[in-house]
């Protein structure tokens, strides 16, 4: 089978795709996504973790929190999967997951944009204390539950799991998560096509029925496919803004319809030609 090209499978999905913006591991790096919303006004706004750089820099965090109110008052959809960083201390996780836990989808799938997009969220990442799927194809434990019943109370955080393990992933995620579909699979960790990344995540996108992987960790733009499945893969910078509805589709879009015109051919200049001039036309044909 031969796999499409990155752009051929991001042009059939295009409709889908309106109204919404991806923006990689901010690190707290604000201006870029803030500047891409003014320009573009989108609908729906998703963040694929690590939100904060600096887990001491005050600055930082009220930076964050300015930025992520000013895009929900703006009456913007904004959605979090987490990152590795965002349990670096008590203060990182309680602004990421209590005073904008509400806006994470880790281990769900939710429906954005004008279009009914369904986007799935597989956010953490892979930890050898719990699951890595390069080195074992046994996970150590397969649910939070499981971790949980294993934890001491005094190894517990605020009564739960150990607070580095919150971004974990877990087997029962990823399982809750193939049993239903999804347009696309937005991934802290990386898919095969990156050199580190996890051929379980390419699994999960086949058994979703997923056109489209968008990942952050690495901080490295990539445009590719899954090499044995019609499914496009993106790697975003860090703090990189995608808004693959803008310049990138539209100039798809714009070409699929310049190649179907040409295909109409002659036909397409009588439409276009007055009549009294599509006689002479029809004549010097003949």
């Amino acid at each position: 089978m031969t796999t499409p090209h990155f752009d051929e499978i991001l042009r059939d999905i295009a409709p889908l795709l309106d109204g919404v913006l991806f923006y990689g591991d901010p690190h707290s790096k604000w201006a870029p996504l803030l500047d891409a919303v003014a320009d573009n006004a989108p609908y729906s706004v998703i963040i694929l973790g690590d939100l904060i750089e600096n887990k001491n820099d005050a600055q930082a965090f009220a930076d964050t929190r300015a930025a992520l109110n000013n895009m929900l008052d703006a009456g913007i959809d904004v959605r979090i999967i987490s990152g590795n960083h965002d349990v670096d201390s008590d203060a990182v996780y309680d602004l990421v997951f209590h005073e904008f836990g509400h806006l994470i989808f880790d281990g769900d799938i939710i429906t954005v944009g004008p279009h009914n997009l369904r986007i799935a969220g597989l956010g953490g990442v892979f930890k050898g204390k719990v699951w890595y799927p390069q080195t074992s194809d046994h996970a150590v434990y397969y649910s939070p539950d499981d971790l949980l019943a294993d934890t001491p109370n005094s190894s517990r955080f605020r009564g739960g799991i150990p607070r580095k393990q919150r971004v974990s992933i877990f087997p029962s995620v990823v399982d809750q998560l193939s049993q239903q579909s999804a347009d696309i699979l937005v991934t802290h960790e990386a898919p095969s096509t990156h050199a580190s990344g996890f051929s379980v995540i390419d699994d999960l996108a086949v058994s979703m029925g997923a056109k489209l992987i968008v990942y952050g960790h690495h901080h490295t733009v990539a445009e590719t496919c899954l090499s044995a499945q019609p499914i496009a893969v993106r790697g975003l910078g860090q703090a990189d803004v995608w808004n693959p509805e803008s310049g990138e589709i539209r100039g798809l879009i714009l070409l699929l319809k310049f190649h179907a015109l040409n295909m109409k051919g002659f036909q397409y200049e009588l439409e276009r030609t007055p009549p009294n001039r599509r006689y002479r036309k029809q004549s010097r044909a003949a």
